[in-house]
């Protein structure tokens, strides 16, 4: 009996490192495609502000007030009378890719209460276009063409309710897209 113990245990084994070995070339397969890895431009200032709080306007993006703080103190920002109503960010989405006219386009996808208001960035490098298309949100309906490269553009988007959906296709060469999503507290 130890002679067909050692067999099994043998047989298992085989059988075991087998389903390993497709396991693996399954998973392998099954992974989304990813185009080559390019270092992305230094951030800019206002990404790189170290101990500073930035206010920004949602309705146009522009940066409303910089605050000075230490990193260990909590931050309560005050807003006197008869100044604009300023409201801060909390990103929902960041998306760092690289994208070909040839590739499928990006598409991203958050659930929105209806009249939820976002902050949408966008930056890129490269010498493509990138052309935006959303659905699921109030505003001007046209579809932005960014030039590559350009430093981060803001469009403020209401949400409809529902999935909101925001896709970047690419033509003429490739980019490097840094995109932010911003929900408006």
């Amino acid at each position: 009996m130890a002679a067909d113990d050692r067999v099994r245990g043998l047989l298992l084994a085989g059988l075991t490192v087998a389903a390993l070995v497709v396991g693996g070339w399954w998973w392998r397969e099954a992974a989304p495609a990813i185009g080559p890895v390019r270092p992305l431009p230094s951030p800019s200032p206002a990404e790189s502000m170290v101990g500073q709080v930035v206010l920004v306007d949602p309705a146009t993006g522009r940066v409303v007030d910089r605050l000075e703080t230490d990193r260990e103190d909590p931050v309560i920002p005050h807003q006197g009378a008869g100044a604009a109503q300023v409201n801060p960010a909390r990103t929902v989405w960041q998306d760092r890719s690289h994208l070909s006219p040839d590739a499928d386009p990006l598409v991203r996808q958050v659930d929105a209460a209806p009249d939820g208001r976002f902050l949408l960035t966008i930056g890129c490098n490269g010498q493509g276009t990138v052309t935006v298309t959303y659905s699921g949100a109030y505003g001007d309906e046209s579809e932005p063409l960014i030039a590559c490269p350009t430093a981060a553009q803001p469009f403020a988007l209401t949400a409809s309710g529902g999935p909101m959906l925001v896709r970047f296709t690419v033509s003429g060469d490739e980019v490097d897209l840094n995109a932010r999503l911003a929900s408006m507290l």
